[in-house]
């Protein structure tokens, strides 16, 4: 049997029931049970092992209920194919050429798409967005890449071309990464923010209707404050436009209590502390996260070099 060249019998016998039984169609743990006849626990291995392994994706939806959905067999095959072709690539020039060659359409995401935004901050790992169907194909060609299952037509049609690469659109990177609220990300929104492509690249508007979208209208505006001051004294301009921070203040509810933003922080800097308590944040924000992209990567935006 061909599926034995990636899993063990084990996982292969369980693969070929489920697929028999439903093939592209999404299906419930219970309705799983119900075809392999087999305990829970040992079932919840079987398909953590097969998502492991790039066969089976996976999300939860319809009231926090998870489905499943095999992936299409065949394009394991083509994965490994290409594998072969492209075995002397780097991941870049394989995304490249998996579209060209395969048709093959992929979205990268969050702190890689922002480096290619700022080439500031190195991402520590690559993640790419890639259509279910086409998961056993990605897993197979780009095993050591971050890989997420879950790219639909609508995020592919918003897609920007840097360097002959899809790459999500500027406003979904700074919302994603604000909302995700890690020191890192911040510093990947930061920096996007302030880089020449990324300024040239961002519609301010659009940015205003996803932050909303996303709840993240305080922090969106606290963040572009605090740049907006750096910058003005360091430099007597700003790309950030003050309408936008104007706009985003009118969304903000002055009851409550302060926001923590971010969560997690070695240790508390308070050197904004007005700008939080305006924008309804106890705002422990790095100063480097505003500093560094202001005195490393603005300079070359504002043609102060």
């Amino acid at each position: 049997m061909l599926i034995k060249m990636w899993i063990p019998e084990w996982l292969g016998i369980p693969y070929c029931i489920l697929h028999a039984r439903f093939r592209n169609k999404e299906f419930s743990f219970d309705e799983a049970r119900k075809e392999l006849d087999m305990p829970p626990s040992r079932l919840l291995k079987v398909l953590s092992e097969l998502g492991k392994n790039g066969f089976l994706v996976s999300e939860i939806k319809n009231q926090k209920r998870r489905k499943y959905m095999l992936t299409v067999f065949d394009s394991f095959t083509l994965g490994v194919k290409a594998g072969k072709d492209f075995k002397d690539l780097d991941i870049t020039e394989k995304l490249r050429r998996a579209f060209e060659d395969y048709g093959m359409k992929y979205l990268i995401v969050g702190g890689s798409a922002a480096f290619l935004y700022h080439a500031y901050q190195f991402p520590a790992k690559h993640s790419v967005e890639v259509f279910p169907k086409d998961y056993g194909f990605w897993r197979s060609l780009l095993p050591e890449s971050e890989l997420l299952p879950r790219l639909n037509r609508e995020s592919f049609e918003e897609r920007v071309e840097i360097d002959g690469l899809f790459v999500a659109p500027p406003e979904r990177i700074i919302t994603e990464a604000i909302e995700e609220g890690g020191i890192t990300s911040i510093l990947d929104a930061t920096s996007l923010i302030v880089s020449e492509r990324g300024s040239k690249s961002l519609n301010w508007r659009r940015l205003e209707t996803r932050a909303a979208k996303h709840n993240v209208v305080n922090e969106l505006g606290a963040i572009l404050e605090a740049l907006d001051r750096e910058l003005i004294n360091e430099y007597g301009k700003s790309p950030v436009p003050r309408k936008t921070i104007d706009e985003l203040f009118t969304h903000v509810k002055n009851i409550g209590r302060l926001k923590e933003y971010p969560k997690t922080t070695l240790e508390e800097d308070k050197t904004y502390p007005d700008i939080g308590e305006k924008w309804r944040l106890k705002l422990n924000l790095p100063s480097y996260v505003i500093r560094k992209p202001v005195e490393d990567i603005a300079p070359f935006t504002l043609g102060v070099v």
